[in-house]
């Protein structure tokens, strides 16, 4: 029981730094694209 809750635990922070990531990405680009329509 431990040991599932653990992995699950895992999954849940990697998909969270995942999504964390893909974030700072979409809003580099976005104000990339708001420089370049100014």
């Amino acid at each position: 029981m431990g040991e599932i809750e653990s992995k699950a635990l895992k999954i849940m922070v990697d998909v969270k730094d995942v999504l964390a990531k893909m974030h700072k990405i979409n809003m580099k680009r976005y104000m990339k694209g708001r420089i370049t329509y100014v």
